[in-house]
């Protein structure tokens, strides 16, 4: 059993909670991850203490705002749009990292956070209602049925992570049977965009009633209360140019950046099956990309879209197809 030293433990609390820990600390927190409990996790606890609360975080809010001569912004990040990288640049821009609206950091039931209006930088996968009126707003648009096909091989991955007895590590083996069919998966899941522009207080996650009801909408009362919807954005543009994104990201930041970091790229894995997409798949595939041509369209007319697709709609999917392990029945 490795036990730590308590000059390590000391130093831990020196830099967390910027004091010396008393003896009988330093011997709880030894005896606590040699008996099992992970350093991690207990550093976590540290972090989320009462006490950390009180006494350090407001001194740490205070002194990464205190500067901040910027304009607010949110970033509306749909889902497959390269957002972790768009975020992560606004970050870096702005100088302060952002406050997340992700299922993984937001408490359940979802509830805008008040107390954090203040904030200059905020970013998720949330719908419109969730983020401050005093904030300008960006997004990132990508060709529709790429985006689709990219989320599903996501959710492949997912569903692998957490099924690890179905792969053998040593080979890499695919399990005899798929997770999760494609043309069975994308008539349970979300498919367009508009849902996310359309303020809804009911609920920030993608509820299966919400978006019945924006698929329900006629395509003048889609663009209608779209148009109210992004006018709270001051840029949008498409992830298939780089150079429209780091525009869009100067236009609310008021700063220039050069490049994009390169986060969570899809890396080719022989873990998935090639898909073979029928035509009623590819119908709906096709019905997704006209009802969101209507937000491209109406972000295009307000204004607020940096540039034009340069590259051919179908070209990308073509590609997209190739690159994730898709083809055409």
């Amino acid at each position: 059993m490795r036990m730590l030293k308590s000059r390590f433990v000391s130093e831990l609390y020196r830099q967390i909670l910027r004091r010396n820990p008393n003896p009988g600390e330093i011997s709880r927190f030894i005896l606590d991850t040699a008996v099992g409990n992970d350093l991690p996790v207990r550093i976590g606890s540290m972090i989320n203490s009462r006490e950390f609360e009180i006494m350090i975080l407001p001194e740490l809010v205070r002194k990464a705002t205190e500067e901040y001569q910027g304009g607010n912004v949110f970033f509306l990040h749909v889902p497959k749009t390269a957002g972790t990288s768009v975020r992560l640049a606004l970050s870096d821009s702005m100088g302060v990292p952002s406050f997340n609206l992700y299922s993984r950091t937001v408490p359940k039931p979802p509830r805008l956070p008040t107390s954090m209006q203040f904030w200059p930088l905020w970013a998720g996968h949330a719908n419109l209602h969730f983020y401050p009126e005093t904030h300008s707003g960006l997004t990132i648009f990508r060709e529709s049925r790429s985006r689709i096909l990219s989320r599903f091989r996501q959710s492949q991955y997912e569903w692998l992570k957490l099924s690890p007895h179905l792969i053998t590590p040593k080979s890499g083996a695919v399990p005899k049977k798929e997770p999760i069919n494609f043309n069975e998966w994308i008539n349970r899941s979300d498919k367009g965009i508009a849902q996310w522009y359309l303020s809804n207080p009911a609920s920030m996650y993608e509820s299966p009633s919400w978006r019945k009801y924006v698929n329900d909408l006629s395509e003048l009362d889609l663009a209608h209360n779209l148009e109210k919807g992004l006018k709270r954005f001051a840029a949008a543009a498409w992830i298939h140019n780089p150079e429209d994104v780091l525009k869009s990201i100067g236009i609310v930041t008021g700063k220039e950046l050069n490049s994009l970091p390169r986060e969570n790229e899809f890396k080719e894995t022989k873990l998935f099956k090639e898909v073979v997409i029928n035509s009623s798949t590819l119908q709906i595939l096709e019905e997704v990309r006209k009802r969101d041509a209507i937000v491209f369209k109406v972000a295009s007319e307000l204004g607020i879209l940096v540039g034009e697709l340069k590259e051919n709609e179908d070209a990308l999917f073509d590609t997209t197809l190739k690159r994730l392990g898709f083809r055409l029945k």
